[in-house]
């Protein structure tokens, strides 16, 4: 879960605050979910670049539940990762200007309450887990950037990020930048302990090029990054296709190697070969005592 200390970067004092906090106008109080989702709304705040929400089971939100980055817009509709849908919630934002991070609004109560009967055509965006997988015993030494990569085609309304973990990191921070030297950032913040993250809203779908790397943070000091993994913002439609293309191209793969395997004859193997000598030996021994068999029938007819 990630510290209650740890703020997307850009931060200092409250009196370098340069952008405005939204207002919060939904949910507050018992709002029951629709489809599992809960639908977030605010005040849109002129000039941002994005938001910072924050959802925790305290008002001093030392126990956070979600949080991530939000590009433009005026709502966000989630399924939270709650393991009591009764429990009382509070959430927060704060807005992003070219100064950097304004301070957080005041923080908004409600509880999430029983699901109400699905509501047709609501749209579902998933959550990612807060919660870190257990560390496999192979673990790299270093997070390294896991999907997307390679260039592939990513959603840029649901931009989701994984990296393999680093064993013991408390802390990952991401970085997402529109050029591989990482001068014009477009996301930088502390994930906490997770190695997935969703950002949601954050690169236009215009098949642009752009590049993502991780760190796993230290208590003190500074980490290395990781390499730079690349990928273009895209369309779901255009993610969905890419992914059918390379499924299909899989399948038929495999259907040219099955080709291959029926038309080749199978090797023997130690046992094949074996029972082959066997036969043959048989066969020469049944060839002599033919042959001798026949001279003795020979001889003695013959008088020799």
């Amino acid at each position: 879960m990630p510290d209650a200390s740890l703020r997307p970067s850009g931060v200092s004092t409250p009196s370098d605050h340069t952008a405005a906090s939204p207002r919060l106008l939904a949910p507050r109080g018992d709002v029951p979910p629709a489809n599992g989702k809960l639908e977030f709304r605010w005040q849109e705040v002129a000039d941002t670049s994005g938001y910072w929400l924050e959802i925790a089971g305290d008002a001093a939100f030392s126990d956070l539940v979600f949080d991530t980055f939000i590009g433009r817009g005026d709502r966000l509709s989630i399924a939270l990762p709650v393991s009591e849908p009764s429990r009382e919630l509070f959430w927060r934002m704060r807005s992003r200007s070219d100064s950097g991070w304004g301070a957080f609004s005041e923080p908004v109560p409600f509880r999430p309450g029983v699901e109400a009967a699905p509501v047709e055509g609501a749209r579902a965006v998933t959550a990612p887990v807060i919660e870190a997988p257990a560390q496999p015993d192979s673990a790299p030494s270093e997070a390294q950037p896991l999907q997307p990569a390679g260039g592939v085609p990513a959603d840029s309304a649901a931009l989701v990020l994984s990296w393999s973990p680093k064993p013991g990191a408390r802390n990952y921070r991401v970085q997402v930048a529109a050029e591989e030297r990482f001068e014009r950032l477009m996301f930088d913040a502390p994930v906490g302990a997770r190695t997935d993250v969703t950002l949601y809203d954050l690169l236009p779908e215009n098949g642009r090029t752009f590049y993502w790397r991780v760190s796993a943070q230290p208590d003190h000091g500074d980490a290395a990054w990781s390499e730079a993994a690349r990928f273009k913002s895209a369309s779901i439609e255009e993610v969905q296709g890419h992914e059918r293309a390379q499924y299909e191209a899989a399948v038929q793969a495999r259907r040219r190697e099955g080709v291959r395997h029926e038309a080749a004859p199978e090797p023997l193997g130690a046992e094949g070969l074996t029972s082959n000598r066997l036969v043959s030996a048989t066969l020469a021994v049944m060839l002599i005592s033919f042959i001798i068999m026949v001279a003795a029938t020979f001889i003695l007819a013959t008088g020799i």
